[in-house]
């Protein structure tokens, strides 16, 4: 069986024929007749990943007071900044910097480089909200988001959807960080052994993109 995966940010995928022979092993191992070749185009799901894959690995920024050098504008009014980096692979030279704004009396806020430019004004506004929480015995707050990146170029655009979260719990493990995930996908369908199977691909943060994890359903596409 040939296939070609068709998605940005993938140079190479080296899971996809070991996952598709698993299926279609059975239906072609008594086939005389070579399959054809077939071009599988990803589709990308910007938001909702997180509910069709039910789990997610959190990545984590480190937040410090001290402003990046990279950054070149921020917003005004600032009162108790922490920076940090969301390390996810972008445009050649981006850096999608975090800040959370976290004042003494006053509501915290979190602002988001949205195209890694260093400008954290011109990015859309994050919803930052905090409610109780527990975690290991410990009694805080928790603050939960979503923000939007632009992994592509100006001129062409990919933007995806990450869920953003941090803790106040007074434990140095989780309070100096942000947590954040992607909600985000690309999915398509391929024609293994005379049925069609839904293809879901799930990205890696630490590789860049490069290697992609393809799940097959257990079933046929509906």
């Amino acid at each position: 069986m040939h296939m070609r995966i068709i998605q940005r940010h993938i140079s190479t995928v080296s899971l996809c024929l070991l996952a598709a022979m698993r299926v279609g092993a059975a239906a072609e191992a008594n086939s005389t007749t070579q399959p054809a070749a077939q071009t599988i185009h990803l589709h990308l799901l910007t938001s909702g990943a997180s509910n069709k894959l039910h789990y997610f690995v959190p990545e984590s920024a480190d937040l410090t007071p001290e402003r990046p050098k990279t950054i070149k504008k921020l917003p005004e009014g600032l009162g108790k900044p922490l920076f940090g980096v969301i390390k996810i692979a972008g445009p050649s030279g981006a850096i999608y910097h975090v800040v959370a704004d976290e004042p003494a009396g006053k509501p915290f806020r979190l602002f988001v480089d949205s195209n890694g430019s260093g400008d954290l004004v011109d990015g859309p506004p994050v919803k930052w909200e905090g409610q109780p929480c527990e975690r290991q015995n410990q009694v805080g707050t928790i603050y939960n988001g979503d923000v939007t990146l632009n992994l592509g170029a100006a001129d062409s655009p990919y933007r995806v959807q990450l869920k953003v979260y941090r803790f106040h719990l007074n434990d140095p493990k989780v309070d100096g960080k942000l947590f954040y995930y992607r909600d985000y996908l690309t999915e398509g369908k391929a024609a293994i052994g005379g049925k069609e199977y839904s293809i879901i691909d799930g990205h890696d943060y630490r590789s860049s993109f490069i290697l992609a994890s393809i799940y097959i359903a257990n079933h046929p596409a509906q």
